[in-house]
Order: C-alpha cells, then sequence, then structure tokens
C-alpha cells in the first residue's frame, strides 16, 4: 500500500491515461487508488472466461470463419447451408464413411451456381494417401485445416485454394499429425489405377 500511496502524491508522473481516468474523481483519489491493485489483478474469473472463448473459437463453426465467405462461394450456398455444415463437423456422427478408408464427407445441398457438381466437406486421416485419379471436369479444393502434398509436390496448407482443369490427372499425400478438412467442388473422379478401379466396383455393390 505505501506504493500505491506515493504514486497518490505524484501524480505529475502518472501515465496520460491513468491521469485523465482519475480527473472526474477527485474528491475520491485515495479510495480509487487503493482500489487500483485488485483492479489491475488478473482474476479466475476472467482467466476463466478467456479460456472458455479460446476453446470455442478453437472448435468449428468459429474455427473456419476465416474461410466462411470462400466456402460459401466455392459451395455456391447461402451462410445458413454452410454454417449447417460445419456445425454438424463438429460431431464424429455427423461424417459418414467416404468412398475409401480413411475417408469421411458431409455432402452439401448444392445451390443453382454448383448445380450438377459434387460439393461436401472431405475429411482425410493424418498420412492418408488419395491414389492417382483423373478429373473429367474441373475440381476445387479449399483447405480449412491441416494439409497436405501434392503429386506435383506442391504443398497445399489453411487458406489455399487448388484448382485442377478438365482432364487433370495427380494424387496426394496428407500431412501427419492432425487431420486435413477440405471443402471440395468438383464435376467427376475416375482412378486411373487397374486395381483403384477393380476395388471401387466392389466398394459400390
Amino acid at each position: 500500500m505505501l506504493v500505491w500511496k506515493e504514486m497518490a502524491t505524484r501524480r505529475d508522473e502518472w501515465p496520460e491515461f491513468l491521469r485523465e481516468a482519475a480527473e472526474p474523481k477527485a474528491e475520491l483519489d485515495g479510495e480509487w487508488l487503493s482500489q487500483l491493485p485488485t483492479m489491475l489483478k488478473p482474476g479466475t474469473q476472467h482467466a476463466d472466461g478467456f479460456a472458455r472463448l479460446m476453446s470455442a473459437v478453437a472448435e468449428p463453426p468459429s474455427a473456419y470463419a476465416p474461410f466462411f465467405d470462400r466456402l460459401v462461394d466455392l459451395w455456391g450456398v447461402d451462410e445458413t447451408e454452410m454454417l449447417r455444415v460445419l456445425e454438424r463437423s463438429r460431431h464424429p456422427s455427423g461424417w459418414r464413411r467416404g468412398l475409401l478408408p480413411g475417408t469421411r464427407i458431409i455432402g452439401v445441398r448444392a445451390g443453382a451456381k454448383t448445380s450438377g457438381a459434387s460439393v461436401c466437406l472431405a475429411r482425410f486421416e493424418p498420412g492418408f494417401r488419395f491414389p492417382k485419379h483423373r478429373h473429367p471436369g474441373p475440381e476445387a479444393v479449399l483447405v480449412l485445416r491441416g494439409g497436405y502434398t501434392d503429386s506435383s509436390g506442391r504443398v497445399v496448407r489453411p487458406g489455399d485454394l487448388q484448382h485442377m482443369a478438365s482432364g487433370s490427372e495427380h494424387a496426394l499425400r496428407v500431412h501427419g499429425g492432425e487431420p486435413c478438412i477440405v471443402g471440395v467442388r468438383q464435376e467427376g473422379m475416375e482412378f486411373t489405377g487397374p486395381l483403384m478401379r477393380v476395388l471401387v466396383k466392389l466398394f459400390r455393390r
């Protein structure tokens, strides 16, 4: 307390913002100043609130907030549908098994802009290798989390949008450490390896 009392007698040395804050309360200077240590001390309530806030923004949909506008454009949907898909991704039961082991997807109700295309949110397990395949039509992939390396050597990370032209072929390897979550819009996909073509036919029966 001696330090705070000493400060009260040396107001000319206070920071400007502190002098201005204290000015309207001249008659309460001593009492107001004595409360400063408590006011400035971090409280557990504030710490708990901050922890809850950080936990909330680390989960979808908030975790993908920087990509909201781009997802709406990619999928050709309104914000309500985009948020529905992201909210569903929070729960393991919201995903359904993809075409290959190690993949999960959530379908998107395509808008008029993407009519005829397949649009979805896809999840690939860490280290997953997507076999070589061909795109009869164009494909666009927006990475939201994690990343992968394309067979061309290109590294694709969160925020990157990869376009594949009609007739193009590639494979990819998901980086280890965490799943890769992507928004996808594509117009067809065909595996180029004979073994994969047979397996896909068997899988779809």
